[in-house]
C-alpha cells in the first residue's frame, strides 16, 4: 500500500484509513461504500459504516481516491491517473478503460481544467457472451 498518499495529505494514518485505502488499491471493482464496509469489516469487525463514509469522503477531498457516479451509485477508485470508465448497463460492473486523450489540456477557452472524466455505457464483454 502507498502510505505516502496519506502522509503527504496531512491526514492521520489511522488503522481504518490504511485498511480502506489498501482495499481500494487492491481492487478493480470500483466498490460502493457499502461494499467497502463489507470487505473491511472482515478484518476490522468493529468498523462502522459512518467511519467508511467519512473516510472515503476525506480521501476524495484530499485527492487520494476518486469518486465515480455510475448506475445511480457512488463508487470509489484508488487509480487516480488519467483513465476513463465503462459501466455495463446490464450487470452494473464498472471497468477502467483508456482515456480518449492521453494528454488532457490544462485549460479550454481560458477555463482552468483540474480533472477530466470519460464515462461510457453499454453491454460489457461478459454480458455479451451470455446472449
Amino acid at each position: 500500500m502507498n502510505t505516502n498518499k496519506l502522509l503527504s495529505s496531512g491526514l492521520r494514518q489511522t488503522f481504518q484509513r490504511r485498511k480502506i485505502l489498501e482495499f481500494l488499491e487492491n481492487t478493480k471493482s470500483h466498490p460502493t461504500a457499502d461494499a467497502i464496509y463489507k470487505e473491511v469489516k472482515k478484518s476490522i469487525p468493529t468498523v462502522s459504516k459512518t467511519t467508511i463514509y467519512n473516510t472515503v469522503n476525506k480521501l476524495v477531498k484530499e485527492g487520494i481516491i476518486k469518486s465515480i457516479s455510475a448506475s445511480g451509485q457512488t463508487r470509489y477508485d484508488a487509480c487516480i491517473g488519467c483513465h476513463g470508465h465503462f459501466v455495463c448497463s446490464k450487470c452494473g460492473r464498472v471497468f477502467d478503460v483508456p482515456f480518449p486523450s492521453p494528454s488532457a489540456p490544462k485549460d479550454i477557452d481560458g477555463h482552468e481544467i483540474k480533472d477530466s472524466f470519460a464515462y461510457h455505457t453499454g453491454t460489457c464483454k461478459y454480458c455479451r457472451k451470455k446472449v
